[in-house]
């Protein structure tokens, strides 16, 4: 693999984890992103106007059983209040690079997103050098595009197995399949960004 396709291979995995998980943590002390892309959750709550909006937390308590320390430990480490130590960041950093990097951490990544929103349609926005395979109609863009929690599930499934290409090919067969009103010939160059809303 050439070195450009090698960054946009990254940049997409980096799209795409941000994408599921609501960061991507950019150096070894966004200990909150690292904590964020590992044991996130979606939570309801009313906002000060009454309405209920979806916002991003991190499993506290999950969390502190994954690094054998304390759920106020972690909290702390969320605030910035105190660091992990030493062999906790290193845990931290390596599992955070597995979880887009191997397949292990993308199903543990899959399986979080399934948690967040089970049996729910999902609409995806996807920013990307995208068109009909004629290279002359491609050009970068954003698409939408709403799956059915079937759909979702093999979006989800795919990118388990092989990683973001797989997500990219999926995406490219349910745009051409006649689910969407996109031309029937659609391809996804790259990801440059990705995100999933519940419906």
């Amino acid at each position: 693999m050439d070195e450009d396709a090698q960054t946009r291979k990254t940049k997409a995995e980096r799209a795409i984890l941000e994408g599921l998980t609501g960061a991507a943590p950019t150096s070894r002390d966004d200990v909150a992103g690292m904590l964020q892309v590992l044991y996130g959750t979606t939570r309801t709550r009313r906002g000060d106007d009454g309405q209920l909006r979806e916002v991003r937390a991190v499993d506290t308590r999950e969390a502190a059983r994954g690094f054998g320390v304390s759920q106020r430990t972690i909290q702390r480490w969320l605030k910035g209040a105190s660091n992990p130590r030493r062999e906790h960041k290193d845990k931290l950093v390596t599992r955070t690079r597995q979880a887009a990097t191997t397949k292990r951490g993308r199903q543990r990544l899959a399986n979080r997103a399934r948690r967040n929103a089970p049996g729910r349609p999902i609409r995806v926005q996807i920013r990307s050098h995208q068109g009909p395979s004629d290279p002359s109609y491609k050009r970068d863009r954003t698409t939408r595009a709403d799956l059915s929690p079937e759909a979702y599930e093999e979006l989800l499934s795919a990118y388990a197995e092989t990683g973001e290409e797989g997500m990219r090919e999926y995406l490219a067969g349910y745009f051409s399949s006649g689910s969407t009103d996109y031309p029937t010939d659609w391809e996804f160059d790259d990801i440059q960004k990705i995100g999933f809303e519940r419906l």
